[in-house]
């Protein structure tokens, strides 16, 4: 009896065969790329081209500029996108999900996300330079640095440049590392 109540509630999806197959089981795997307070992957700062060749004799280079007009080299190899704004990669950006932070962070996580990994949010910063705000958290790592927009709460008429008011659902945009 128990088999035939299992078939026959296969027969509204004769269709969707896999409805009644044994699903997969998901495999977690860890990023090849790590984000690190000395580097990006197997970038480094202080790496010049050459020294990335030697090490990723795949890598490309190209240069870009943004639409603030500044010059980035842009770096790829494997699935790896890394940008930097010199010759000579003193700052380093991640701009999507396949690096990670020993941690576990990565681009596009939440500071609600991050504040498991990274404690309470001190303040939220931005510049002239860009648009992007910038987190920091109370354990935030040497060097590492999360960016992206509407990260934090900011009193125009004061024209604040720090807050401690944050976006519990500002997403992580960029992550960079720099000394």
């Amino acid at each position: 009896m128990g088999k035939l109540i299992a078939l026959l509630s296969c027969i509204p999806l004769l269709f969707n065969l896999t409805a009644c197959e044994k699903k997969p089981t998901e495999t977690i795997t860890l990023s090849s790329c790590v984000i690190t307070s000395q580097g990006i992957g197997e970038i480094v700062l202080g790496d010049t081209k050459n020294s990335i060749l030697k090490k990723i004799p795949t890598a490309k280079f190209e240069n870009s500029v943004d639409g603030d007009g500044v010059d980035w080299v842009v770096i790829t190899y494997d699935d790896k996108v890394i940008f930097s704004v010199e010759d000579r990669f003193n700052y380093l950006e991640v701009q999507d999900a396949v690096c990670k932070t020993s941690a576990g962070a990565y681009v596009g996580m939440t500071i609600s996300q991050l504040k498991k990994f990274y404690g309470e949010v001190i303040s939220v910063g931005t510049n002239d330079a860009n648009s992007f705000e910038e987190v920091i958290f109370e354990k935030s790592p040497n060097n590492i640095f999360f960016k992206g927009y509407a990260l934090g709460y900011f009193d125009d008429v004061k024209k604040e440049r720090t807050t401690r008011d944050f976006n519990p659902d500002g997403i992580i945009e960029v992550i960079t590392v720099t000394k």
